[in-house]
């Protein structure tokens, strides 16, 4: 088969187009029926591979990024209504352009927003992870 038509029928079936059309638009390009089905089927079986791949490193960003965010959250949280003036004082001197009694809030607000965020991406990874090639294209 011709470099040309695998690169085009590779980036097709990279795009999600249906592997029986690409099978049928190489057999009318001239490649013989068993070369095109081996052809797209070996693609398609490296696309999933890939994609399962892809799922499992998301996963993995996601429970480092549930930790973190769980990790501020839990941190934070038992100190909020306790920040004293010493603190304030500190957190003032060393950012002196910020309100110092605004630090802790948005420190409090980062942690569920990161956990938020890591929910988002352990979806994601678990929906790659699962379903393969067959799941829709997913950013």
């Amino acid at each position: 088969m011709d470099e040309r038509l695998r690169t085009d029928a590779r980036a097709r079936l990279s795009w999600g187009h249906d592997p029986a059309e690409v099978r049928r638009d190489l057999e009318a390009k001239g490649v013989s029926s068993v070369e095109a089905a081996h052809f797209v089927a070996s693609e398609m079986a490296e696309h999933d591979a890939d994609t399962r791949r892809r799922g499992l490193l998301q996963i993995g960003g996601a429970v480092v990024t549930l930790l973190v965010g769980i990790g501020v959250t839990l941190y934070f949280l038992p100190f909020y209504p306790f920040v004293s003036d010493a603190t304030v004082a500190a957190i003032a001197a060393v950012m002196p352009m910020t309100s110092a009694r605004a630090v802790p809030r948005i420190l409090l607000a980062i942690g569920p927003a990161v956990t938020a965020a890591g929910v988002g991406l352990l979806v994601r990874g678990l929906t790659r992870a699962l379903a393969g090639g067959r799941e829709p294209n997913v950013g």
